[in-house]
């Protein structure tokens, strides 16, 4: 049962129940917070707190302290500054008859959303090399990397439990050569090549429209031709 200032929370704050399967007749049911429609951490601890001093079997606390431990882990990668910086691929071709650019997108394992490759900072490393490495896992894809940024783009991620962080992502324009037929991530993901403005109009997050719609401009413009990409 929620207690204090949270005893009439809106119905969007509703409390998961874990039954004790202990007995026949199952007891009172163990109340925890769901951390998808909790406002703060602050909430989340308190809640929880609440939750391990309201159970009274050794399956209710274990299913609690599990919330709490997988909560902890949420929070210390959301508070762990380089966990709050990605870095993708722009991967894009240039077709020979019509010399129109073309840009790589894939879909989200998650939601099934249009994105581009990206990931989180490798140790070892550089920006641009992470975003090269991630194009291959996620797409498949083999070519030339840019080490200069294209550009950058937020957007919110939600963790595997709920919270959501903010991310920042250096974007690293990749020149495709190749698609290997097979590549880590193979069968998980739709890929699909499209105009540089379909692109655009695809993503949901608007600083990567801006971004994407911005480089297609660049390489169509005689007068600011983009630096020759470099290998690693």
């Amino acid at each position: 049962m929620a207690v204090g200032r949270f005893a009439n929370m809106p119905r969007k704050h509703h409390i998961l129940s874990y039954p004790d399967h202990s007995s026949a007749e199952s007891k009172p049911h163990i109340r925890l917070p769901n951390a998808r429609d909790i406002y703060t951490l602050q909430d989340a601890a308190i809640l929880a707190g609440n939750a391990i001093k309201a159970t009274d079997s050794p399956r209710g606390a274990q299913t609690t302290l599990n919330f709490l431990n997988r909560l902890a882990s949420d929070v210390q990668l959301m508070l762990r500054r380089p966990a709050r910086m990605q870095y993708a691929a722009l991967c894009y071709r240039i077709r020979k008859k019509t010399k129109a650019l073309e840009i790589l997108l894939i879909t989200s394992r998650d939601t099934g959303r249009w994105v581009i490759p990206k990931g989180w900072p490798m140790q070892g490393k550089r920006a641009h090399e992470v975003a090269e490495r991630e194009a291959y896992e996620e797409a498949g894809v083999k070519g030339h990397v840019q080490k200069a940024t294209a550009g950058y783009y937020l957007y919110q991620k939600r963790m595997d439990h709920g919270l959501k962080i903010s991310v920042k992502v250096q974007v690293h324009a990749l020149e495709v050569d190749d698609l290997c037929k097979h590549f880590p991530e193979e069968g998980r993901r739709q890929l699909e090549w499209v105009d540089y403005k379909e692109a655009a109009s695809r993503v949901a997050e608007p600083s990567l429209k801006d971004l994407i719609l911005a480089f297609g401009e660049r390489m169509g413009s005689a007068s600011s031709p983009m630096p020759k990409a470099v290998n690693g």
